[in-house]
């Protein structure tokens, strides 16, 4: 076994899932769960420059009887590139989009959000626990997108290889998405 294999057998141990062999499409894919939820983490491959993505399904069961997707939220976020003081200068040369507004000044400053439901944006990232998650995840895992659909899951992605990912950022971050995805599910 390389260490590759060993580090995704690792992961699978820590999901309570296994490694999925789907050469064609990915050369890692691991599902397994976190919080009962599905997870699967992704590699296109396993070295530089291509980086791994976290799937967090929080909709295992369609209800027919349910009219809520339309309204559902699609929000993404991006963190951003430029902080501090002269952020809104520096912000001009980089062309860094200002985003829409959430209204939670530490989120607005850390991250450029996209949604499609401002309400529901407002509220998910007011109720408690949300903004905490957010912003350690933004600390621990430096991600490069993430993407929470009400009506599916989270999708994070990462610029880190596999190679080179930390089994202890790995854990950490599905930890938080699945911290996340547990609101989704219970309250939106």
């Amino acid at each position: 076994m390389d260490d590759n294999e060993v580090k995704a057998a690792s992961i699978a141990k820590m999901l309570e899932g296994r490694v999925v062999p789907d050469e064609k499409r990915v050369q890692i894919c691991i599902k397994g769960a976190v919080l009962g939820f599905p997870a699967t983490l992704e590699a296109v491959r396993v070295g530089y420059p291509f980086g791994v993505s976290y799937y967090l399904e929080t909709k295992v069961v369609d209800d027919p009887h349910s009219s809520s997707d339309q309204n559902a939220l699609r929000m993404t976020i991006i963190p951003r590139a430029v902080r501090g003081f002269l952020s809104p200068i520096l912000r001009m040369f980089l062309m860094e989009p200002k985003g829409q507004d959430l209204g939670m000044p530490k989120l607005d400053a850390a991250f450029v959000s996209s949604f499609n439901e401002p309400r529901i944006a407002e509220r998910l990232v007011r109720y408690p626990g949300i903004q905490e998650n957010l912003l350690e995840l933004a600390k621990v895992s430096p991600f490069s997108e993430l993407l929470v659909r009400t009506d599916a899951g989270l999708y994070l992605a990462q610029r880190k290889s596999f190679r080179d990912l930390d089994l202890d950022v790995c854990k950490v971050t599905f930890k938080l998405l699945g911290g996340i995805g547990k609101i989704i599910s219970d309250s939106f």
